[in-house]
């Protein structure tokens, strides 16, 4: 018997109050999330540990998951109604991809013109972690520009996620980046991001890159595999096995995939490159010799496969506001739950 079992096992027959209990549970599922995810999972395999991470969220948010895979069968029509009329048709995503460049989606226009204040205060600060990518919002900014919030619950917007998913999805996240060579000067040669890989966060994933700029090739554009190609790739490299490693060489890369199959997301501002990060295999910010913004809008499921709801929580409840539509609400309070009897739950 290991001596973590002795311990869990220990701390079972242990008596205690319901909330010491509840805070030691917390700190065991943090404890078993952070070894699971250490070293990108390479000593027990991403794919295992996706699939337990499966299994543990939809044990905690399978009702959630099911009402909202129901909602958008059965009233998804309704909700969008209530939520504001849909502006165009909606984007379809095909092959893990899709680029709409109409520039027409509710609240681009101020969502892309406070990203450019956000920049102007931050842009070109060195920061901690990946050097030559670094994350320039905060969740004041949120609070500061309701456009941001507002773009990612809007019906165009969610109608193609929520039809890519087959569900109502939850807002994971809204990112604003910033990429250039200058933020690392000292690098040498590709790292981290700079290579191949595929996110772990939910398959499938939403994921609406907002051009907040004109993104060319000298601003190290996203680049990406459709999903078709990337899933050869995925069965040729045995990635997410045990063993193997999170980034792939473009050596390795290209044995297996045919080079023409990448996409270059380089697109005006203004443009929304939606992808699904987690099923695309991908690379970002490579010799960019100029600053690359972009903002990053994600959506999954409840029942996700990381441990991101433990390790590292982010909640976007306190952006509802009074007389907020259903699917806003849905989408931005993970735990929301129609009840039978017509109430809205939140746990």
């Amino acid at each position: 018997m290991t001596r973590t079992t002795e311990r869990v096992r220990r701390y079972l027959r242990y008596p205690m109050d319901v909330a010491t209990r509840k805070d030691l549970n917390t700190k065991l599922e943090k404890s078993v999330a952070w070894h699971l995810t250490k070293n990108n999972s390479e000593d027990f395999g991403m794919k295992n540990r996706m699939r337990v991470a499966k299994l543990y969220n939809y044990l905690r948010n399978g009702r959630s998951q099911r009402v909202r895979r129901a909602a958008y069968r059965h009233h998804f029509d309704a909700l969008i109604a209530d939520n504001g009329s849909l502006r165009t048709t909606p984007i379809r995503i095909q092959d893990g991809w899709a680029v709409d460049s109409s520039r027409t989606l509710p609240h681009l226009e101020a969502f892309v013109r406070d990203a450019h204040t956000v920049i102007q205060e931050r842009g070109g600060q060195k920061g901690r972690g990946t050097l030559f990518i670094q994350n320039r919002m905060t969740d004041a900014d949120l609070e500061r520009f309701p456009s941001f919030i507002d773009f990612a619950t809007s019906s165009d917007v969610l109608a193609a996620a929520s039809s890519y998913l087959g569900m109502v999805p939850i807002l994971s996240d809204i990112n604003l980046f910033e990429s250039s060579a200058a933020l690392d000067p000292d690098a040498k040669g590709f790292n981290s991001s700079q290579l191949f890989h595929l996110d772990d966060s939910d398959i499938p994933f939403a994921r609406a890159i907002v051009h907040v700029s004109d993104v060319t090739r000298e601003h190290g554009p996203f680049c990406f595999l459709p999903v078709s190609a990337s899933q050869a790739a995925q069965k040729a490299l045995g990635y997410r096995q045990r063993g193997r490693s999170y980034r792939v060489t473009d050596e390795e890369m290209w044995i297996v995939v045919d080079k023409r199959a990448l996409v270059e997301a380089a697109h005006p501002s203004g443009t929304v490159l939606w992808v699904d990060p987690c099923q695309c295999f991908h690379y970002v910010s490579r010799d960019a010799t100029k600053p690359r913004y972009v903002a990053m809008v994600d959506f999954c499921s409840p029942s996700r496969t990381d441990f991101r709801q433990i390790l590292s929580p982010r909640r976007f409840t306190r952006f509802m506001r009074a007389g907020d539509s259903r699917l806003r609400r849905m989408v931005l309070d993970d735990n929301f739950v129609d009840a039978p009897n017509g109430r809205n739950e939140h746990h």
